[in-house]
């Protein structure tokens, strides 16, 4: 008889399959098995990183179309899009630190409008939490701020 063991994504005692043995990991519930199989293809592709490579361009070779369909299908997609990679492009500039955070507030009139752009938008080289920035609209005298 196989002993207890404990499931690492709910902690709940569970006893292994009697074929698996060693071999399982979690328990039986679904949630825990998707994390668990989550984990495992996230820890294969960090070792076969040239074969998924691979896998990416040939399949790109075999769909060359795929995104100007998806973007014609999906018009609000594209146009988030665009307006995304239009930050991006702005903050590509040589610019770093304070004042890549102040031109990222000078971008729009309507400053609320940055807080509901996605974090890599904003920020896309920069580990520095959404607080710090916040704080900038009201702390820095740089930025004129819009009524």
């Amino acid at each position: 008889m196989l002993s207890l063991r404990h499931c690492p994504w709910c902690s709940e005692l569970f006893r292994p399959h009697p074929r698996l043995a060693n071999r399982q990991k979690c328990c039986g519930s679904a949630d825990c098995q998707k994390k668990q199989k989550a984990l495992c293809q996230a820890q294969w592709k960090s070792k076969n990183k040239l074969s998924c490579l691979e896998n990416q361009q040939n399949w790109r070779k075999a769909n060359p179309d795929y995104w100007r369909n998806y973007r014609a299908s999906h018009p609000d997609y594209a146009h988030k899009n665009r307006e995304q990679t239009a930050i991006r492009k702005k903050l590509s500039l040589a610019q770093t630190g304070l004042q890549r955070r102040i031109d990222i507030l000078q971008l729009s009139v309507n400053q609320s409008f940055l807080w509901d752009v996605p974090r890599f938008a904003k920020c896309p080289r920069s580990h520095t939490p959404q607080l710090y920035a916040k704080s900038l609209v009201n702390d820095s005298p740089f930025v004129e701020r819009i009524p």
